[in-house]
């Protein structure tokens, strides 16, 4: 035997369970996970000579880095907070640039 989900018995649709003349206001909205932004990390070279970035959060961020011309000498994509990048990158000064949707963020960095 098949039950009946709708509880009331007495009712035949959704529209009719309200008294008539009601008209409910109509309200838009959007279901999904809201719109993601970096708006700071910690980047650092360690001992070895990685570049180590900490993100605020695990997100899904592009990752480009830049030398003193303006040449882009690294560009990858990631999903993690922590990220490691093994770079053979001469010693000077580059601007590491995270992407994240439409928001970005870019730092300095002076490899050693």
């Amino acid at each position: 035997m098949a039950r009946d989900i709708w509880p009331v018995s007495s009712v035949q649709s959704f529209e009719n369970s309200f008294p008539a003349g009601f008209e409910p206001q109509v309200i838009e909205c959007s279901l999904g996970v809201a719109q993601q932004e970096v708006s700071d990390f910690i980047a650092y070279q360690d001992r070895s000579g990685a570049i180590n970035i900490e993100l605020p959060m695990q997100i899904n961020s592009e990752i480009a880095i830049f030398n003193t011309l303006g040449q882009q000498v690294f560009l990858n994509g990631y999903s993690d907070k922590n990220i490691i990048i093994n770079a053979a990158l001469a010693q000077g000064i580059y601007l590491i640039k995270i992407q994240v949707g439409n928001s970005s963020v870019t730092k300095r960095l002076a490899i050693k």
